[in-house]
């Protein structure tokens, strides 16, 4: 069986295509794991108040809490 060079593009084109699509969900509908963000930064509205901004997000100010694990983990 021989390989052709256009199957190996047409494969290949495939996969760039299928990369920008998953990029794209991510960046415009699902932006990392945040429920409903508000955008903040330099030139934007500054964050409610018991909110920070933080990379570009407005987060709580409270620390989450962290979920008990068997690893090890140091300060």
């Amino acid at each position: 069986m021989e390989i052709k060079y256009s199957d190996l593009l047409f494969l290949a084109l495939i996969g760039l295509v299928l990369l920008i699509l998953d990029r794209v969900y991510r960046i415009n509908f699902r932006l990392e794991g945040f429920d409903n963000p508000k955008m903040c930064g330099v030139d934007m509205e500054s964050c409610a108040f018991g909110t920070r901004c933080m990379n570009g997000v407005c987060v709580d100010e409270k620390q989450p809490a962290l979920k008990p694990t068997t690893l090890p983990v140091f300060p």
